[in-house]
């Protein structure tokens, strides 16, 4: 299995990137400019976590280019966007039966700023938000998204609270964007849009994107990784 093109045993590999990647994949045909961004924010983490072990391996090497490769020339969300996406996905979890996965989802919408510059006070403190709610999710429920431990404050350092954010679940933190040039990704895995199952549900959650009714969207696109993994 793979996320974004990149191979499941690396993606776990990296603290964040499996999540990251998978909604960037979700959102590929039904908010392109915000997966661009997600994709762009899972470079940040594996840059980030090749820096923290000293080492620019092979298969990180390889997976950052793969996920460039993939993104480079498309159009991305900046953070003004990505903090109003993740803002309108935080108000609709409040309703929502899929709630956590609404959570989760603004959660890295809003860590995902953090890719150009310090991250606004008003950003930090919904994404603060989502961590408390996920904590106490995580308390309730035992495994499912395991509790960090630890400060989840504000990180110091830099203004705004911009650094790598706290995470209940699966702490994705870069807070440095180094550029490289990429090589040519690999011909992609087959995805939704060779299921046509898939592809209309796709649809019905792109346009209730649209309409801002984000727990049909979110249902849909779950519907949508539901069939692929049945197959």
């Amino acid at each position: 299995m793979t996320y974004f093109s990149v191979d499941e045993n690396y993606a776990q590999t990296v603290p964040g990137l499996q999540s990251v990647l998978q909604f960037a994949e979700m959102l590929e045909k039904t908010c392109p400019t915000i997966s661009v961004a997600f994709a762009n924010y899972g470079a940040m983490l594996i840059d980030e976590y090749m820096i923290s072990i000293g080492v620019q391996d092979p298969d990180g090497l390889a997976a950052r280019n793969i996920i460039r490769g993939k993104i480079n020339g498309k159009p991305c969300a900046d953070a003004e966007t990505l903090d109003s996406f993740g803002s309108k996905i935080l108000i609709a979890a409040e309703t929502s039966q899929n709630k956590i996965d609404l959570i989760k989802l603004a959660y890295i919408a809003f860590s995902a700023t953090s890719a150009y510059g310090a991250m606004k006070q008003s950003t930090q403190a919904r994404l603060n938000r989502c961590v408390q709610i996920l904590t106490d999710f995580s308390s309730q429920e035992g495994a499912d998204y395991p509790d960090a431990g630890g400060d989840i404050d504000i990180p110091s350092g830099t203004p705004g609270g911009a650094g790598v954010p706290p995470n209940p679940w699966d702490a994705p933190g870069a807070s440095k964007y180094y550029q490289t040039t990429p090589e040519p990704a690999p011909e992609p895995e087959p995805t939704a849009s060779d299921d046509p199952k898939c592809m209309k549900l796709a649809q019905i959650a792109q346009q209730a994107f649209k309409e801002g009714a984000y727990d049909i969207a979110i249902t849909a696109i779950m519907a949508c990784i539901k069939d692929l993994d049945s197959k």
